[in-house]
């Protein structure tokens, strides 16, 4: 092996193992990056799961109406849904205003994350159903699922009981059960 020249090119950054930075080499950002790895049960700095701080959480697509969080968009679902008048026969009752969340909690950022992977291991391992028109859960999609939660854990993006939330309102008992067959 030689030693580098003028002439070679530099080096390519490499992100750091622990928190993720781009750092030129070797990929170290500080003193922590080479203490023992703490134990997940919190997020140790802000998550790409995190909400934008002073962003609306939602916009109404009608009226232009900027809301705090979920409890005012359902308010203003309320508010704008129109009333049938039963001494008019049937009425079309229409829709409430339309609401663009455009600032989502940090558990609806997670619950939509997980949702994409686990779409993405069924498209890509489950069994088809042909009778039933269905795509059905294996070992490969909860290994898939458990694989990729797994590396959001070790970049301490979420905590285990994030996902297992998640995977719980998505009704994928089949990767929870794996899930806790692995420890």
């Amino acid at each position: 092996m030689t030693a580098p020249s003028l002439f070679d090119p530099p080096p390519e950054p490499q992100p750091c193992w622990v928190c993720l930075r781009i750092l030129v080499p070797p990929p170290v950002c500080g003193t922590h990056c080479h203490q023992e790895k703490p134990a997940v049960t919190e997020t140790t700095h802000p998550s790409i799961y995190d909400p934008k701080p002073g962003v609306p959480y939602g916009t109404c697509m009608v009226c232009d109406a900027l809301f705090a969080d979920r409890a005012a968009v359902n308010a203003h679902h309320d508010a704008t849904r129109p009333v049938a008048n039963p001494s008019e026969g049937f009425v079309n009752l229409g829709r409430s205003h339309t609401v663009r969340i455009t600032n989502p909690t940090r558990p609806e950022r997670i619950r939509s994350m997980v949702e994409e992977v686990l779409e993405e291991a069924l498209r890509q391992y489950g069994d088809i159903d042909v009778g039933c028109q269905t795509i059905e859960s294996n070992a490969d999609v909860a290994e898939y699922v458990i694989d990729d939660l797994e590396r959001s854990l070790d970049r301490r993006e979420l905590t285990r009981d994030e996902a297992m939330t998640a995977l719980a309102a998505l009704h994928a008992d089949d990767v929870i059960e794996a899930w806790e067959g692995d420890e």
